[in-house]
Formats: structure tokens, C-alpha cells, sequence
């Protein structure tokens, strides 16, 4: 069989556009533990509440339509949650205590799942039911 130009960029087409579906349907699955640490600033040793025994907290990536499973456990002694900036997600997993969704109790665990809509970099922080501690808010960047 001969191949013309024309059939064969068009086969050449379609098979990557099956292959960037393909590779854009997947399913991310992270953990996140809320905990204290200790973390050099400035050469200077602070304690922070951060991730996963990390300040600043670990990178999320995801591509733009992969679902997003993140499981929160808590590892403080007060009811904790984790805010999202920038991704829309369904309401009930915002992190807002009281106003979108119950803390979550500490020694508790959470699951976010939810489908990434939007390319581009955006941040989460967790949000604790005792005001004292967001004045030492870590940070986690979700990177889509």
C-alpha cells in the first residue's frame, strides 16, 4: 500500500489526539497530613503547622480533566480542614469550617475528590478551628 502525504498526517493526527485523551483521563492520588514542624527560616529554626512533616508543604500536579483524589488525615489536636485557592471544586470540599463542610476531628480523615477544570498554578492551606493557629499558615502548592 502507498501513503499519500495527505493519509498520512491525517493518521499521523488522530493518533495523537487519541493519545493526549488518553493521557489527559487520569486519577491522581495524594495524602496530606496536617502536623507541627520545625522548619529553618532566615537560618532560624520556627516552629510551623505544615504538611506531611514539611514547611512548605508537598507539590500537588495534575493535568488540566485528571480527577483528584486527595485523603487529609489529621495529625493535630484540634479539628482541622483544607482550603483550596483558584480550583473549582464542588462546594462541599471548600474547607471553610462551619460554612462548606465540618472540621475534620483530630486522629480523622477526609478524602477530596474532585476533577481538575482549569490549567494553571493554585495553592491550598489547611484552616483549623482554633484561630491562634492560622496566624502560622503553611502553604501547599497544587501545580495543574
Amino acid at each position: 500500500m502507498r501513503w499519500s502525504r495527505r493519509a498520512f498526517l491525517g493518521a499521523g493526527i488522530t493518533t495523537l489526539s487519541a493519545g493526549r485523551l488518553l493521557a489527559t483521563a487520569g486519577r491522581r492520588d495524594y495524602l496530606l497530613r496536617p502536623e507541627p514542624v520545625v522548619a529553618h527560616v532566615g537560618g532560624v529554626e520556627q516552629n510551623f503547622l505544615g504538611f506531611n512533616r514539611a514547611w512548605p508543604g508537598p507539590e500537588l500536579r495534575a493535568r488540566q480533566g485528571d480527577g483528584l483524589h486527595i485523603r487529609v488525615e489529621n495529625g493535630l489536636q484540634d479539628g482541622v480542614s483544607v482550603h483550596w485557592h483558584g480550583l473549582r471544586l464542588p462546594n462541599r470540599m471548600d474547607g471553610v469550617n462551619v460554612l462548606t463542610q465540618d472540621v475534620i476531628p483530630p486522629s480523622g480523615a477526609l478524602d477530596y475528590r474532585f476533577k481538575v477544570l482549569d490549567a494553571g498554578t493554585f495553592w491550598c492551606h489547611w484552616r483549623s478551628i482554633h484561630p491562634a493557629q492560622q496566624d502560622s499558615m503553611p502553604t501547599s502548592c497544587s501545580k495543574v
